[in-house]
């Protein structure tokens, strides 16, 4: 059996309202608001075939955003052994 897995950061932004809903399998979500960092992580499963007989379901998170906040998020990447980071900052 192959256990090969997918481990990742997910999110919903809502910009309107300014939030951010987060779900992460083994990935945390990084937010930086006025030079202080915030680690939320995800859960400890990875998504897809991991030899697991069993559904997960993720947990989501909920956080409201101001301008001038930075969300780093993670992905085990393409090749599966690249980190991938992406960022962005909230902007009126």
């Amino acid at each position: 059996m192959v256990r090969d897995g997918m481990d990742i950061a997910l999110c919903a932004l809502d910009r309107n309202e300014m939030k951010l809903h987060f779900s992460g399998a083994n990935n945390p979500i990084y937010i930086i608001r006025e030079s202080e960092l915030t680690e939320i992580k995800g859960d400890k499963f990875p998504i897809g075939n991991y030899g697991g007989s069993f559904e997960h379901r993720f947990g989501t998170h909920t956080f409201s955003l101001k301008k001038g906040d930075s969300i780093y998020i993670f992905s085990d990447g393409y090749a599966d052994q690249l980190t991938i980071c992406t960022s962005f900052a909230i902007s009126a």
